[in-house]
């Protein structure tokens, strides 16, 4: 039960009309931010460091 109901919930946050009325400002699509933050860390980091951390040590 509690699962369906998270499911919900973040169903209704990628509602735009629910993220403004609850925010009261339209937010960005999760997708785009998360292809922001990969770019920002790609770009501050680099792919090899990154991988580096990646790796079971």
């Amino acid at each position: 039960m509690a699962a369906a109901s998270w499911s919900r919930s973040t169903s209704l946050l990628k509602n735009p009309a629910v993220v403004q009325a609850l925010f009261g400002r339209h937010l960005p699509p999760l997708l785009l931010v998360c292809d922001r933050l990969a770019n920002a860390v790609g770009g501050h980091i680099g792919l090899r460091h990154l991988m580096a951390l990646l790796q079971d040590r």
